[in-house]
Formats: C-alpha cells, sequence, structure tokens
C-alpha cells in the first residue's frame, strides 16, 4: 500500500467568490465539504479569537482548507497538514526539542499542530 503523507494545504481568503472563480474555475478544483472552525479552536491554535467559516475544495490526492477571513489582519489560519505513521513519536520529538506543541483535546480525536523556529505551522495526522 502506497503510504501517504501529504494531507491539506490551508490559506487565507478574504472574498467567498474567489471559491468559485479562482478555485473552482481556473484550478479546477471541487468543493469537497464546509466547516466552521470555532472560536475557542481557533484561540487555541492560531491565536485568532473568531470563527472562521472553512470551505475545503480538492481533487483526487490534493485538498485545500480556504479560511475565510479579513486579509487585513496580520494572523491567520495558513498551516500545512501531514500525515505522519507514529503521531505520538512526531509529538515526543517536538518537545524534546523545544518546538511549540499545541495539543486539542477532543472525544473524536485530538487536534495536533506543531511550529517551527520561523513560526511555520503543521497540522499532524
Amino acid at each position: 500500500m502506497k503510504e501517504k503523507i501529504f494531507n491539506h494545504v490551508a490559506v487565507t481568503i478574504n472574498d467567498l467568490a474567489e471559491i468559485k472563480n479562482f478555485y473552482v474555475n481556473i484550478l479546477g478544483l471541487e468543493i469537497k465539504r464546509k466547516f466552521t472552525l470555532s472560536k475557542t479552536i481557533s484561540s487555541q491554535i492560531f491565536n485568532i479569537e473568531k470563527n472562521a467559516e472553512v470551505i475545503v475544495v480538492g481533487k483526487k490526492d490534493f485538498a485545500m482548507e480556504l479560511f475565510i477571513a479579513n486579509k487585513t489582519n496580520y494572523r491567520n489560519f495558513q498551516h500545512i497538514c501531514i500525515t505522519v505513521n507514529d503521531r505520538k513519536q512526531v509529538i515526543k520529538k517536538t518537545q524534546k526539542n523545544n518546538y511549540p506543541c499545541t495539543i486539542i483535546k477532543r472525544d473524536t480525536s485530538d487536534i495536533v499542530f506543531i511550529k517551527d523556529k520561523s513560526n511555520n505551522f503543521f497540522e499532524i495526522k
């Protein structure tokens, strides 16, 4: 079985019309699903205290989370999500090497974000 590492990329956009105009009509992606990231989780991960509407677009093995937000804000929701074989081991190495690690406990599955020294966010699945 082929191991899949890439999960998704997240970017912040400020105009809902761009979903159809650019991501669907130009890039040829399909709208896969929509969800709202709660203010609580948004604050814990991105330090942005507001609910965020998210539209997931993609095609085949490629997916993008489009966070709808005001781009004039210096904070954003951009991150790279990767799937790893042993998430506990990655968390352990992250903490051992003093990289920021945010773990949000949930009933379904925990959310794990790590950050490199350049403040790039990585969601670990």
